[in-house]
């Protein structure tokens, strides 16, 4: 069963919301997040009870999934910080595991988006490119040369005599 798509801009509008009640959510995806408190939807929810409660679990599960979130999560010193933003526990080892393979989805995804979006324009610009003019006529080739037998130079009489030829013919 699907329900109701949400535009980016309700999410964002909803994480906004959840950031006026608890300080420790950060409504920028810019700015340092910390990681929430377990069971903190339940307490999302009961502060936001006028949300839409599937609009809330998409908000948070963007939340929890962003970049930030995520290298909050799998730092060394990370802790868990309840919803006023003070530090309760130390994120477990499965957690911050699977924030490590969150993490490295998204960040290959986003290679996997940059190659293909180089390849796009490196074949776009290719398209653009005029292609080179072809002749219509291929040029012929030089004739080959050819070696007449070699003859002694003509001699003074010879071409006096090829002279009297001509003016008499």
């Amino acid at each position: 069963m699907s329900g109701p798509r949400y535009e980016r801009k309700a999410i964002d509008a909803t994480i906004g919301m959840m950031a006026e009640k608890f300080p420790v959510i950060a409504a920028d995806k810019w700015l340092s997040h910390r990681p929430l408190q377990l069971g903190a939807h339940a307490l999302i929810e009961a502060a936001l009870p006028d949300v839409d409660r599937r609009l809330l679990s998409i908000a948070i599960r963007h939340y929890c999934g962003r970049v930030r979130y995520l290298q909050a999560m799998i730092a060394d010193d990370s802790m868990r910080h309840d919803m006023a933003g003070n530090p309760i526990e130390p994120v477990s080892g499965g957690h911050r595991e699977c924030a490590k393979a969150g993490l490295a989805g998204i960040l290959a995804k986003r290679q996997k988006q940059q190659a293909a979006a180089r390849e796009e324009a490196k074949a776009k610009k290719a398209a653009n490119k005029p292609a080179p003019e072809k002749q219509s006529d291929p040029v012929p080739a030089p004739a080959p040369v050819v070696e007449l037998p070699a003859k002694k130079p003509a001699s003074l009489s010879d071409l006096k005599r090829a002279a009297q030829l001509r003016k008499a013919g």
